[in-house]
């Protein structure tokens, strides 16, 4: 194997390896303990302190874990703003898939909620997520057949998620209610407008053919 220093390359790996390894990153902290100020401490006496005094000569060790946990790191929120440049698709899909995997290995660790919020102008992002989406629905139906599709760690459960299309200002809400998946229209609308002047310029092209 050929060891290629960043800098020298390819632009896409330049894009996602700094995602990726910020990912792994801030998931790696969740559960262990950060760094807190004094005042995180005085914070977390004072919740315990705020109780009666019964109940403090009583802390159980499910309250002093409660109160452990609030001085560690209990989920992870990401922003990531177009994580499709520089990418060929099929690295798009992957790279949502590892996304969404971190997610959620994020939330089994400590039961608390994780998020990612995510802007996009790829289509094959878009795609990718519907895929993840429908498999939630095929899991119901047969399990067996979907883990051999798509790993359970990559799938999205139901209402796990929401979609949002903004034009002029205006925000328009992209899952279908009836399929619960994101609507056709806004995955590819490009390619719509392609195959449009496409047919168009092919009933020139053979007009006169029968």
């Amino acid at each position: 194997a050929i060891t290629i220093e960043t800098f020298y390359a390819s632009s896409g790996v330049q894009s996602a390896m700094p995602i990726l390894a910020m990912v792994r990153y801030v998931c790696s902290l969740i559960g262990t303990s950060g760094k807190k100020s004094p005042m995180d401490y005085v914070r977390a006496i004072s919740r315990i302190l705020s109780t009666s005094l019964d109940e403090i000569d009583n802390l159980s060790k499910e309250t002093l874990t409660s109160v452990r946990q609030l001085l560690s790191y209990r989920n992870m929120q990401l922003y990531i703003e177009e994580p499709e440049q520089n990418l060929f698709p099929e690295s798009q899909t992957a790279l949502i898939f590892d996304l969404i995997k971190s997610i959620k290995q994020a939330e089994t660790k400590t039961q608390y909620p994780s998020y990612l919020v995510m802007t996009t102008h790829s289509p094959y992002v878009l795609t990718t997520l519907n895929q993840l989406l429908a498999a939630a629905k095929a899991l119901d139906v047969n399990r067996e057949n979907t883990l051999k599709i798509i790993d359970e760690e990559n799938i999205l459960p139901r209402n796990y998620y929401s979609a949002y299309y903004i034009d002029g200002g205006k925000l328009t809400d992209l899952i279908d209610d009836e399929i619960g998946l994101i609507k056709g229209e806004y995955l590819d609308q490009v390619s719509e407008q392609t195959d449009d002047v496409m047919y168009e310029l092919n009933n020139i092209i053979y007009a006169d053919i029968d």
